[in-house]
């Protein structure tokens, strides 16, 4: 999937007001609503060394292999 910004990728996932994808490099990005500040609209990265995200209602989730660690909006770390 092609977004702003020329990121390419493998793994998507919605939540109510954002969204985050997760490259080949397992790097996240997210966009839209901000928990703070001004809302994103270009990819932000929020997290490195992600194998799996999730997202449900109003969190997005970061399977690592140190465990499973939730945000909630674009920008989230």
């Amino acid at each position: 999937m092609l977004v702003a910004g020329g990121h390419k990728f493998v793994e998507v996932a919605v939540a109510s007001g954002f969204a985050c994808g997760r490259t080949s490099l397992d790097e996240v990005w997210c966009w839209g609503d901000a928990q703070s500040g001004p809302d994103v609209l270009v990819p932000a990265s929020v997290a490195t060394g992600v194998s799996q995200i999730a997202a449900q209602e109003i969190y997005g989730y970061f399977l690592r292999s140190t465990g499973v660690s939730r945000g909630r909006g674009a920008g989230m770390e």
